[in-house]
């Protein structure tokens, strides 16, 4: 692979041989789709803590992420999904591959997301919490990886449709997310 970082030999060419990845992913979402009723702002800055490991050497990789509304409304969610990612950029060199480490796929996620209840007002000003609300989400993004060397990449998750069906109504997040991940 001719990484920015210098050129190496590596099997495979999406993780070069180190299976455990270690990212970081902080971004954006807003919601496009939310309950009636709802209040206060659509958009968040979000960030998310992934850890994934590729199987064989076709680029799947599975993994798990807890991420959370870092400004806008409270929410954190907890996921499991998978990516596939593909190195187009892969040409035969006179019987040996050789490429870009530029990868692309889809990528799909399930969990639970978790806000704050409603909040009411009571007798004497008193304020009463509605608790903690737990809905399934799903969703899914389209991926993109430079990696700057075998063990460090840059990463991207576009589109990031987030959909949670609450008793409420349902919620259905965009946004994007741009991050980095080490490779082990």
């Amino acid at each position: 692979m001719d990484y920015p970082l210098g050129t190496e030999r590596v099997k495979p060419a999406y993780s070069a041989g180190n299976r455990v990845v270690l990212s970081a992913l902080p971004g954006f979402a807003i919601a496009a789709v939310r309950p009636d009723g709802a209040t206060g702002d659509a958009g968040s800055f979000v960030g998310a803590a992934r850890l994934g490991y590729a199987l064989f050497d076709v680029g799947l990789e599975p993994f798990i992420q807890v991420g959370g509304n870092l400004a806008g409304p409270p929410a954190v969610w907890i996921d499991a999904g998978a990516r596939l990612l593909l190195t187009p950029a892969l040409r035969d060199d006179h019987g040996s591959l050789r490429g870009t480490p530029f990868h692309i796929g889809p990528e799909i996620v399930a969990g639970a997301f978790l806000r704050p209840g409603p909040e009411a007002s009571g007798p004497g000003g008193v304020t009463y919490s509605g608790g903690l609300l737990t809905d399934v989400s799903f969703g899914a993004a389209l991926d993109i990886v430079l990696a700057l060397s075998p063990s460090l990449q840059l990463e991207a998750q576009l589109g990031n449709l987030r959909w949670i069906p609450a008793d409420g109504g349902s919620l259905l997040l965009l946004g994007a997310t741009l991050g980095a991940g080490l490779r082990f």
